[in-house]
C-alpha cells in the first residue's frame, strides 16, 4: 500500500534551488528549440527566393 502514496517533498531552500534551475534550463531549451524552427524556416524562405523561376 505504501507505494501507491505520493510522496510529499518539503520546500526546502535546496529544492526551491533546484525547482528554479530546472525552470531555467527548461525555458532555455524551450527557447533553442524555437530558435532552431526560425533558422530553419528562414533558410528556407532564403534558398526559395534565390532560385530561379521556371
Amino acid at each position: 500500500m505504501d507505494k501507491d502514496r505520493a510522496k510529499i517533498i518539503a520546500p526546502t531552500t535546496e529544492r526551491w534551488v533546484l525547482e528554479v534551475y530546472r525552470t531555467i534550463i527548461e525555458t532555455l531549451q524551450g527557447f533553442a528549440v524555437a530558435l532552431l524552427a526560425y533558422m530553419v524556416v528562414r533558410v528556407s524562405e532564403l534558398k526559395r527566393a534565390t532560385s530561379p523561376m521556371p
